[in-house]
């Protein structure tokens, strides 16, 4: 009988993180050259798994969410900005939201300005 153990799953995690970075960089790469040209492989793949785990801290945890997360990051730079608008903050720290909504309010506040 086959036993996985926490180990294992670790290493599985590891390895759909690192599959997941090659994608979005090859994403990013095609659809949003103009907006990630100077960046190297290494500092893509880092602003890519950055922007990953603020979507952990922000519940945005499934992978096509987080690709659109990411290029929010790409597109608006609020969302980069070291003190992001109040809106921004307000959205992503209220209790008990959940990662999908926070998502499209994020949308929703960028693409529209519909952020009151």
């Amino acid at each position: 009988m086959l036993r996985i153990r926490a180990e294992h799953l670790a290493a599985l995690e590891v390895q759909q993180a690192s599959g997941f970075a090659d994608r979005m960089m090859l994403h990013l790469r095609e659809m949003f050259a103009e907006e990630v040209f100077g960046l190297d492989d290494d500092l893509l793949r880092s602003f890519a798994n950055r922007v990953s785990a603020i979507g952990e801290e922000w519940g945005i945890t499934e992978e096509p969410h987080v690709e659109r997360l990411i290029e929010l990051f790409v597109s608006f730079s609020d969302l980069r900005s070291p003190v992001r608008p109040e809106w921004i903050h307000d959205t992503v720290t209220f209790p008990g939201r959940p990662g999908e909504q926070v998502l499209r309010m994020l949308e929703d506040g960028l693409y529209f300005g519909d952020n009151a």
